[in-house]
């Protein structure tokens, strides 16, 4: 492959990807977070109390401005003066918000309980809802799970972590390459999961009693068939073997 028509795939690639995420970061602002109130991590929480002290006008125009603090300018362009301006205002609110509520204070401090459940229960769990969405079975891999799908030459990587107080996920889409020397190129998006594609941070999904454990394994997996889903659309028509 020549060097810049594989700068140029990539390019496109995470050009599409940037798009879908300011578009999917508006329908959960107006939809007013559907997958992101289900998460009770810490750090989330405090994010969103803090989000929604913002009208939904001003929501959009923080994630973008943190949508693009992520992103390669060359991508993504500059951020606007508006949407710098927005972002300050925001940051200086959770400052607040983290000083002045109790209950989001308490999330960050050490006297939160959280209930350490049997990870065995949790993978069962977990894997039964993850059925549903990619139909096989998952790997192991350094003791995480892993669902491997393919969409054509292009592979969706979903890994999910299992503490004994949360889940963790990630996902990645990559184009597979055979060749004799190696199996995968660098064509990819790098692992990223709801909250980070969305520009608000990286979040667990913590679970506080026994009974909430199938609930969030439900809601993990609704939001990686939303991906899987956005992954059709993001390579549609993406044709990497013109670069030989």
């Amino acid at each position: 492959m020549q060097s810049n028509s594989y700068q140029a795939i990539n390019d496109e690639l995470n050009a599409r990807f940037f798009n879908w995420r300011l578009k999917d970061m508006n329908r959960e602002v107006m939809d007013r977070f559907p997958f992101v109130s289900k998460m009770k991590s810490p750090y989330i929480r405090w994010a969103l109390s803090t989000l929604q002290l913002f009208s939904q006008e001003e929501q959009v125009v923080i994630l973008t401005a943190l949508i693009k603090k992520k992103t390669s300018p060359r991508i993504s362009g500059k951020i606007t003066a508006q949407e710098q301006n927005s972002l300050g205002s925001f940051l200086k609110e959770e400052a607040r918000v983290r000083v002045q509520n109790e209950q989001i204070r308490r999330l960050f401090s050490d006297e939160t309980p959280l209930v350490n459940l049997d990870k065995k229960y949790l993978r069962k769990c977990i894997i039964q809802e993850m059925q549903s969405v990619f139909n096989v079975k998952p790997k192991r891999y350094d003791g995480d799970l892993l669902y491997q799908i393919h969409h054509g030459l292009w592979r969706l990587d979903t890994r999910i972590e299992v503490e004994s107080t949360s889940y963790a996920y990630s996902q990645a889409i990559q184009y597979e390459i055979s060749t004799t020397e190696k199996t995968e190129s660098s064509i990819r998006l790098s692992p990223i999961e709801l909250t980070e594609w969305l520009g608000i941070g990286s979040g667990t999904w913590c679970f506080e009693e026994v009974a909430e454990v199938p609930l969030v394994a439900q809601e993990i997996a609704k939001v990686c068939s939303h991906f899987r889903e956005a992954m059709n659309e993001i390579t549609a028509g993406l044709d990497v073997n013109e670069c030989y």
